[in-house]
């Protein structure tokens, strides 16, 4: 009878140590968020500029921050090549409390879901841990249009050596 005892004061124990462990593993992690600052629509071909920022309403230092930005198919990095989609940067150290954001300068390439599916993570480090986290949220936009349309007229039949007149609206 007694092991019985024993045995279910080591469970509760077990237990009570597991869910203790488990609550300040993710109070550690609670109160970092990320927002994204976007343009309600946005034009196929029209640079445009995406914020980031960074929250940490927690009650640790995050250290050695780094923020990624991944583009969705159909978007680049305006001035990059055109199949690059990840984009980070190096946040350094955000204290209690604080707050950061960066500029992503963006360009549709495409208007076929191509605002579907921009992620944004954060990695970072705390000081009680020698553990690396990551949040991560996705968020989406409106692609349109293009920003230029081009018509162009011309004749139906030309005969060779005959000067015509192109139309470009």
């Amino acid at each position: 009878m007694l092991k019985w005892f024993y045995s279910i004061i080591i469970i509760v124990a077990i237990g009570l140590i597991a869910f203790t462990t488990f609550y300040f593993y993710r109070g550690d992690k609670s109160g970092v968020d990320i927002v994204l600052k976007l343009p309600e629509k946005v034009m196929v071909g029209e640079p445009f500029m995406v914020v980031i920022g960074v929250t940490n309403g927690s009650g640790n230092i995050l250290n050695s921050a780094r923020l990624t930005l991944t583009l969705p198919e159909g978007m680049a990095f305006a001035g990059e090549e055109e199949d690059k989609s990840v984009q980070s940067k190096n946040l350094g150290d955000i204290g209690v409390g604080g707050l950061t954001s960066q500029e992503f300068r963006i360009i549709a390439l495409e208007d076929t879901n191509a605002g579907e599916g921009l992620e944004a993570g954060l990695n970072y480090g705390l000081v009680s841990s020698a553990s690396r986290f990551e949040e991560k949220k996705i968020f989406s936009l409106i692609v349109e249009g293009s920003a230029v349309d081009l018509k162009i007229e011309v004749p139906e039949k030309t005969v060779s050596n005959d000067q015509f007149e192109i139309k470009i609206n």
